[in-house]
């Protein structure tokens, strides 16, 4: 059974993310480097919030990827390794990061800048974002005045973007069409053309990254597909923040590579929510690793059954 470990972005966090790893010590290494760096106390925030100070990507970019990395420490200390790695914008850092292309410090660094300059942009404009799923799969993407379509992450399922005012209006077409729509937890117009100062900074940023060869293969999620040329992986990083998040083709292209088992690292299970929207009906395995309200993670368990074609309980 191939593999495919799964990083998610802004959005999948809440307060107390992984409580049940930060006092052993691969990750509170990761979560001391991470307050170093960023020179934010970010354990008193992930503990105790305030959910609003938690949005704030000069918070948040550190704090998810931390938990991205001291996941991938944990597992990689135990033998453990993936046949492929995806990430969904944020996450792609953290899947470059397991994937060998980035050493632990630059990723830190990178993720701590990067976090900066989208705070800084985010305070220019009221913006919302704005997560929809169809009861039918709809004709075309869903195009409205003002929105922006940031990531397809199934048929079904889309993330909107754009001004408040034009994100309301669309609210209540979208009501009228039977769609699912609820808020997602993040402060900017990410993933769409409102976002490009940002994108432009965050190129100059990239250029200074050392990056190398990823020792597994990474599907993008600017282009859903796999890429191993670095400087390919680079624009990705460096233009992701105003392209739409093409999360339902990395899914498909997975699957197409035979992918039948999915983990899941970093805060929460929305990635492996989306796999269960795109892979129904089909033969396969998942599992995440942080667990909002659950118990924690037997990682020995995890260890012993990791290559047993049967041993993952489909849990999104």
């Amino acid at each position: 059974m191939t593999r495919a470990w799964l990083f998610p972005g802004q959005g999948s966090q809440y307060t107390r993310m992984g409580r049940h790893i930060w006092q052993l010590a691969p990750a509170s290494d990761v979560l001391a480097m991470a307050e170093s760096i960023s020179g934010l106390p970010l354990r008193n925030v992930i503990e105790n919030g305030p959910e609003e100070l938690l949005r704030n990507p000069a918070y948040l970019e550190p704090s998810i990827f931390a938990l991205q990395a001291a996941h991938t420490l944990l597992l990689q200390a135990d033998g453990l390794q993936p046949d492929a790695v995806a990430g969904y914008s944020l996450g792609e850092i953290g899947a470059v990061y397991c994937a060998g292309c980035i050493s632990l410090r630059d990723a830190m660094n990178l993720v701590s800048e990067r976090g900066t300059i989208l705070a800084r942009n985010a305070a220019k404009g009221e913006w919302s974002s704005r997560a929809v799923t169809f009861v039918r799969r709809p004709e075309t993407a869903p195009m409205y005045g003002g929105v922006f379509v940031a990531a397809v992450n199934s048929a079904r399922d889309f993330t909107l973007t754009g001004a408040t005012k034009y994100i309301n209006a669309a609210e209540g077409i979208l009501s009228r069409e039977r769609a699912a729509v609820l808020p997602v937890a993040i402060d900017g117009p990410w993933h769409s053309p409102l976002a490009s100062d940002s994108a432009r900074e965050i190129a100059l940023l990239m250029r200074k990254v050392e990056l190398r060869k990823p020792v597994v293969p990474v599907c993008l999620g600017t282009s859903g597909r796999f890429e191993t040329d670095v400087e390919a992986i680079r624009a990705s990083l460096s233009a992701q923040i105003d392209h739409p998040v093409r999360w339902n083709d990395a899914l498909d292209t997975l699957w197409q590579a035979g992918v039948r088992a999915t983990l899941e690292l970093g805060p929460g299970r929305v990635l492996t929510s989306f796999v269960r929207a795109n892979w129904a009906g089909r033969g396969y395995r998942s599992q995440f690793l942080d667990r909002p309200g659950g118990r924690a993670i037997d990682f020995a368990a995890l260890r012993e059954n990791y290559y047993e074609e049967n041993s993952w309980t489909q849990s999104a």
